[in-house]
């Protein structure tokens, strides 16, 4: 009889890791997630000493920010080159809508698109 104790003992500590990673896959699809393109989701994950390049000229990302604003997260970026400073703002998209990419060098602000950025990271 011990024996039987011990299979159904099994059985119920395997139904129950089934049911926990059953509510663990449940919970993981449920939850909000930042859908984004992949060109987008780079934006958003650039790190410190990348190149990017911007009309012909090229910029290194110096410092990264996570920003929470009354309009959502972005993240902001703060580039340079030899002689000047600019910063790189990027808003991931609502989820009806599309992202906001914003580049500011002194007093002069626009939007870009994605596609006018490009991104070179150094292997390090």
């Amino acid at each position: 009889m011990p024996s039987q104790f011990g299979v159904r003992n099994s059985c119920r500590s395997v139904r129950d890791v089934v049911r926990e990673f059953g509510r663990l896959l449940w919970t993981w699809w449920a939850v909000d997630r930042i859908r984004v393109s992949p060109t987008e989701g780079e934006l958003l994950r650039l790190p410190i000493n990348t190149l990017l390049q911007l009309e012909g000229t090229w910029w290194t990302v110096q410092t990264r920010w996570v920003c929470d604003s009354a309009h959502g997260s972005s993240v902001r970026y703060q580039c340079g080159t030899d002689d000047k400073i600019a910063t790189l703002d990027v808003q991931p998209p609502p989820p009806a809508g599309s992202g906001r990419i914003r580049w500011t060098t002194g007093k002069v602000s626009r939007e870009l698109h994605p596609s006018e950025i490009e991104v070179y990271e150094i292997n390090r």
